[in-house]
């Protein structure tokens, strides 16, 4: 077998790996999401932050950490696949390419960058955003488990303290 053929079918399951931990971040996040959703409505269900919600809290808080480590972990891994991709293309542009490959990778980098209608979006690594949505996941069931911590001396009748509540 030709050695640009070894190369191309390497440097094609490198990328599927890449794409295989993305599209899994993406199926994770989005299952997170739907757990904090259902969790978040459950402790609005009752009328508000009662004592019995610090555990959905802590449900919340453990699922957000989780969530934020496979997120980055996935990224890693994307990370890894993706650097062997560019040097299998590489040692194929190096071999058989004459640079062309390069050449044109650059010239549309060069491109999407004249059009971009966002610049500042540029600045905002995207597995940044990915890992914000399970920690903000934490940050909600951090603030739950506080608020219905607080609950707990607070009496259940309607009197003046239980105002101060």
């Amino acid at each position: 077998m030709e050695k640009g053929l070894i190369l191309l079918e390497f440097a094609k399951i490198e990328l599927e790996y890449a794409k295989h931990h993305e599209n899994q971040r993406e199926r994770m996040t989005a299952l997170l999401m739907v757990i904090a959703g259902v969790s978040i409505a459950a402790v609005g269900w009752g009328g508000g932050i009662s004592p019995s919600d610090a555990w959905i809290g802590i449900f919340l808080l453990a699922v957000g950490i989780l969530g934020t480590v496979f997120s980055l972990k996935h990224y890693a891994h994307f990370k890894l696949h993706y650097a062997r991709y560019r040097e299998y293309r590489k040692e194929l542009d190096d071999t058989y390419g004459d640079s062309q490959i390069m050449a044109l990778k650059d010239q549309g980098d060069s491109e999407h960058d004249k059009k971009l209608r966002y610049p500042f979006t540029k600045a905002i690594p995207l597995h940044i955003l990915w890992a914000l949505l399970p920690s903000l996941t934490a940050i909600f069931g951090f603030l739950i488990f506080v608020f219905s911590i607080a609950q707990m001396g607070c009496p259940a009748s309607n009197s003046q303290s239980a105002a101060a509540c």
